[in-house]
């Protein structure tokens, strides 16, 4: 995984956004995967997720509901897609959304690399009452192909982005920028 130690403190940091008695959606990625892994023993989930090494910690996890979508394997990326997966999470509302992103435009855009990656991600956004991106610094102005939406979709970035364009983003479009330290 690239910048392991960031994205693991990125997602200790995230872990207050989730507490017991939460439904939350797991997306795509090794940052959200990371997330998993870094729940607490203790925590009460329902978890709704297609990202597979996800499901691989939460096995370790008996509090955890666990709700694995089905649909088509993608092998490389270790997770499920296409319209099955979207239709299962249209299904489920969460209290809290989870996600990796592909890349951040200089503008806001958040983009993705594969069409079926950005098209359950807006559904995921669609279905959450909050809404938290999960982002090191190498996806800020990261270019791909698939717009699927903006920060001003997303309620909470954690990052350890510092750069002044990204801080005037989230400030502009109304996001919480939470800042975690690249390096201790």
């Amino acid at each position: 995984m690239t910048n392991a130690s960031v994205k693991q403190r990125i997602c200790v940091a995230a872990l207050q956004e989730v507490c017991s008695g939460n439904t939350v959606f797991l997306g795509y990625g090794s940052t959200v995967a990371q997330f998993a892994k870094a729940l607490p023993a203790d925590i009460c989930l329902t978890i709704v997720t297609n990202n597979l090494d996800a499901v691989s910690h939460l096995t370790h996890l008996p509090n955890i509901d666990v709700w694995i979508a089905g649909g088509r394997l993608r092998h490389q990326h270790r997770d499920i897609s296409g319209v099955h997966t979207q239709n299962f999470f249209n299904s489920f509302r969460a209290d809290v959304a989870i996600l990796g992103v592909g890349g951040i435009s200089g503008q806001g855009e958040l983009l993705e690399f594969q069409f079926d990656e950005g098209e359950l991600t807006k559904t995921i956004l669609k279905n959450s009452r909050k809404r938290v991106l999960l982002a090191d610094a190498s996806k800020y102005l990261r270019n791909a192909s698939v717009c699927i939406s903006s920060l001003e979709d997303i309620d909470m970035l954690y990052s350890d982005c510092q750069a002044d364009e990204l801080i005037e983003l989230c400030a502009t479009q109304q996001v919480q920028l939470n800042i975690v330290e690249a390096s201790l």
